[in-house]
């Protein structure tokens, strides 16, 4: 895992940082196609868009197993359904100090960067060092499970 020195926090900026062309999906996706475009993608949440193109918030593997627990009582297995608001907008001109203080004070874990037309260009999350560290193989493994229908067959096994 990459080591800063705090004084490099000031200037390291989050377009260095930051997860290039994150998957983008549609509020009405199949949490089973999502996850596929998770597992599949470079960071370890998809941005969840409306018809419109309006932000609905940010799904990750936490939101997906949720989701999936939710659609085997019955609930709607859609991915928008289960998207987590709770995320603060970056650019990639700022700086990684000034992203964690934002990230810090509003509790979240998770930035969207956007462009100059305000649209989604990148993704930071707390969470991304799993990749950096060598355990990407774990999540992809995580998300693998969901795609091919463990939990199902886990949830079946518990009956």
């Amino acid at each position: 895992m990459p080591t800063f020195a705090r004084s490099d926090l000031g200037t390291l900026k989050v377009r260095d940082i930051m997860v290039h062309r994150p998957a983008v999906i549609g509020f009405w996706t199949p949490l089973r196609a999502a996850a596929t475009r998770l597992e599949h993608g470079p960071a370890d949440a998809a941005i969840v868009l409306q018809d419109e193109g309006r932000l609905v918030g940010l799904l990750g593997e936490h939101e997906l197993v949720f989701g999936a627990l939710a659609e085997l009582e019955g609930l709607p297995g859609h991915a928008g359904h289960y998207a987590d608001p709770r995320f603060v907008f970056a650019r990639e001109e700022e700086t990684v100090e000034t992203l964690l203080w934002r990230l810090a004070h509003h509790d979240v874990r998770r930035a969207i960067v956007v462009d100059e037309a305000q649209r989604p260009a990148g993704l930071v999350s707390l969470w991304m060092d799993m990749s950096v560290a060598g355990r990407d193989s774990e999540r992809k493994a995580s998300m693998g499970g969901l795609v091919h229908g463990e939990l199902e067959s886990a949830s079946e096994a518990a009956s």
